[in-house]
């Protein structure tokens, strides 16, 4: 049975929105002007995936993780309460993967589907094939087939100033020299 699989959705921002946030930052615009090319790119990033789900992941900025102070077992309780069928949930760089999947199973509902991150976006190490094949049977041994699927961690674009992957480059799903939404190089 094959795995859906599925960008996360850190869309790298729009070059208007990125100018629009440089000339607020500098005075040149007002806020509402600001807020405007924000609700744009938002519109236009939505309309490009057309689906309803939940990310979360332990925060990749300045090195930190959050999740090492917080776990994911009470993130996750809290998150399968919601009325949304599709969760994304970052674990590539979580120390305890079982224990992160040991607790969505016990709290996700039928009919929610949850994309397991399997490549690491922002680590400049790609992943080997070996590796994404063994997260993704590790995640079989607990998440049913039928309700999982794969994804990144934490998309492309995971801070507001992040221009190394354009929009474009993101929903085709590859970057340039080949190196796929989920890291895989192709020859």
């Amino acid at each position: 049975m094959p795995l859906p699989t599925e960008p996360i959705g850190s869309i790298p921002r729009p070059t208007d929105l990125l100018a629009a946030m440089s000339a607020y930052a500098t005075g040149g615009i007002s806020r509402e002007r600001l807020h405007a090319s924000e609700d744009a790119a938002r519109r236009e990033t939505i309309a490009s995936f057309e689906r309803i789900g939940v990310h979360t992941c332990p925060g990749g900025d300045h090195d930190c993780t959050h999740s090492a102070d917080v776990g994911y077992t009470g993130l996750l309780l809290s998150l399968f309460r919601l009325n949304v069928g599709r969760f994304y949930i970052q674990l590539c760089s979580e120390p305890d993967r079982p224990r992160v999947l040991k607790a969505a199973q016990e709290h996700y509902k039928p009919g929610q589907v949850l994309f397991i991150g399997i490549t690491d976006r922002i680590n400049p190490r790609w992943e080997t094939p070996e590796e994404i094949r063994d997260r993704v049977l590790e995640a079989t041994r607990i998440i049913p087939v039928e309700s999982l699927g794969t994804t990144d961690d934490c998309g492309f674009s995971p801070f507001a100033d992040d221009t190394s992957t354009t929009p474009d480059t993101a929903l085709q799903g590859e970057e340039p020299g080949g190196r796929n939404a989920h890291g895989i190089q192709h020859p």
